[in-house]
């Protein structure tokens, strides 16, 4: 990250003169880059924007567009030396502003590809302006002619993010995004630094109780995105493993647990029931701090959520023995087989049980929709 000394010239002395500013990653651009850029800051000129422009590794050949783009009134340039990714040089346009614009009340994240019409991107910042508690998303309409990869992959993602955070938003992977000030630090902190780190951003938003708002914008595919530098395979993996590892702490929690119940059916003679009530019994710690540390994060609830934890385990394990029962009895299977089955169909029911009443905070997150 370039050094963010208060007296770095690309700062000048002009802080307070802007009230929001436009966070711009660039990597290797399409040709039209340097112009889009050019309308953009004649327009955040007159609507009194700062345009913090993030040079994250480009190739030479982009030099001179960049040199031409700093001497723009509205232009403050900040240089990565190699490729960081979209998440690094997003965080290093919200330490900018945190550090060296105090005065700045919110800023809007936006693509270097054209994909963001300028209309959009202000009338974005506009809706977000009288937000300063939420994250305001500009979100596009894939009911539209959208390129195939691109459909599959974001009805895929927002279906997934649904099951995980019970947030239906139609667009997870829009760039175009309002942050209001407030959180510029914890944006900062936002660990992944690719394009993995958008959707950190969400489940952040989901941890921490910040509101949601939508913006309907136009969707628009350059040259069928042949512009975009997602890899569909190794990004799409990073933004399903940051889902997905929500999930984790469970499965580990379902090994104790059968491990526990195996040993103890083994021991015991087969005594089915009191299997079930010991492998429940220790492997309680395990799940329950893994869930709320790991998987929920909301280790601030403390102890509150046990109670409503033991009795959703004590009512998930009376339902699971009496279905293993069952299973038995029409099939015959072998109890750890079908302990394994029931559980794996209780790890779902269970899930969601455990996000929307053991471990929910007051004041769920909300999505407001405007057009």
């Amino acid at each position: 990250m370039p050094s963010l000394d208060d007296t770095d010239p690309a700062c000048g002395s002009s802080q307070n003169l802007y009230d929001y500013a436009i966070i711009i990653p660039v990597y290797n651009p399409s040709e039209k880059f340097q112009l889009f850029i050019e309308n953009l800051c004649a327009r955040a000129h007159v609507e009194n924007c700062l345009v913090i422009l993030i040079n994250d590794g480009c190739d030479d050949r982009f030099s001179s567009a960049f040199a031409a783009l700093s001497m723009l009134d509205v232009v403050r340039l900040f240089q990565h030396e190699s490729n960081l990714g979209k998440g690094a040089a997003l965080k290093t346009g919200f330490a900018v502003l945190a550090k060296s614009f105090p005065y700045i009340k919110g800023a809007l994240t936006a693509d270097a590809d054209g994909q963001h019409s300028i209309n959009d991107i202000f009338a974005v910042l506009k809706e977000g302006q009288g937000e300063h508690d939420s994250l305001t998303l500009g979100t596009r309409d894939f009911d539209r002619d959208v390129p195939l990869r691109s459909r599959v992959g974001n009805t895929v993602t927002h279906m997934v993010f649904y099951v995980l955070t019970a947030i239906k938003l139609g667009d997870t992977q829009t760039g175009l995004r309002f942050v209001p000030s407030v959180y510029f630090k914890d944006m900062c902190d936002i660990k992944s630094s690719g394009y993995a780190y958008e959707m950190e951003m969400l489940l952040w938003a989901k941890q921490h109780n910040v509101k949601l708002r939508t913006k309907t914008i136009s969707t628009i595919y350059l040259d069928g995105n042949s512009g975009s530098h997602f890899r569909p395979f190794v990004d799409s993996v990073k933004i399903y493993a940051v889902l997905l590892k929500q999930a984790l702490s469970s499965i580990a929690t379902s090994g104790v647990d059968l491990l526990m119940f195996s040993l103890f059916f083994y021991f015991s003679g087969g005594l089915l029931f009191w299997a079930n009530a010991f492998s429940r019994t220790m492997s309680f710690p395990v799940y329950y701090f893994l869930n709320r540390d790991f998987v929920f994060k909301q280790k601030a609830l403390g102890f509150h959520p046990v109670p409503k934890l033991v009795a959703v385990i004590f009512v998930s394990g009376v339902v699971s023995y009496f279905l293993q029962s069952l299973v038995l009895r029409i099939f015959g299977w072998p109890e750890i087989l079908s302990k394994a089955l029931i559980e794996t169909l209780m790890f779902f029911v269970n899930f969601v049980i455990l996000r929307d009443f053991v471990f929910k905070r007051l004041g769920r997150v909300r999505i407001f929709k405007k057009v």
